[in-house]
């Protein structure tokens, strides 16, 4: 059984995102597709994504700097959150769930598979993804089962997986794989076309008028 895994943020996911999913399920004849999305939120406002409020989010060096107490923080935190709206996981997984319901019509003649969209309790998509493979250990040492952990051909020099391929080295059924993508977009323009009351279009795939409306709908 070939199980296809793609992690990330995916705040909102995109047609890159879904190209790479679809071009893997042709490719590889993928039996499941595993969706694991990071937990942290991504805020529309550019001011959120700025290293030191990500330093304050995350706890690290601002917080020693700019507060006394951890409650100072928190309150602080709390107050940007007050003023600006973010795509948060239950945002993602309704998306990713429209993606892979029209994959699974639209591809139900050459193959079929079955998805599961999980919710990462952990900000890094890579430690989500070890969380993951732990919880499926005795399938993997059964070997009946292949764990393709992919990425897009955009981010083909990422070595994102070169942990996990090192800390499963004994498990030969546990690959990484590059899929090729042709679409140049990214989560951050598309978090600002929403900001901005922009078309989105540019950033969706080809579905049908109904399920661009929906997607529309969620992201407003």
């Amino acid at each position: 059984m070939k199980n296809g895994l793609f992690v990330g943020s995916f705040k909102p996911p995109h047609k890159g995102h879904f190209e790479m999913v679809k071009n893997a399920i042709m490719k590889d004849k993928l039996n499941k597709v595993i969706i694991i999305i990071s937990k942290n939120p991504r805020y529309l406002k550019d001011i959120i994504q700025n290293p030191r409020n990500y330093q304050i989010y995350n706890f690290e060096n601002e917080f020693k700097r700019k507060f006394k107490t951890k409650s100072e923080a928190y309150d602080y935190i709390k107050s940007i959150k007050s003023k600006y709206k973010s795509i948060n996981v239950e945002t993602s997984k309704k998306i990713w769930t429209i993606y892979l319901d029209f994959l699974k019509e639209k591809l139900k003649n050459t193959t079929t598979f079955t998805y599961v969209i999980k919710n990462g309790f952990l900000f890094s998509p890579i430690m989500n993804t070890n969380v993951y493979l732990k919880s499926e250990l005795k399938k993997i040492e059964s070997k009946k089962n292949k764990y393709i952990l992919y990425k897009s051909s955009k981010n083909s020099e990422n070595s994102r997986f070169d942990y996990l391929l090192d800390k499963y080295k004994l498990y030969k059924n546990i690959i990484s794989k590059t899929i090729s993508v042709k679409y140049n977009v990214n989560a951050r323009d598309f978090r600002n076309a929403i900001d901005s009351n922009k078309s989105i279009s540019k950033f969706l795939p080809k579905l049908n008028p109904n399920l661009q409306k929906e997607i529309k709908k969620i992201l407003s």
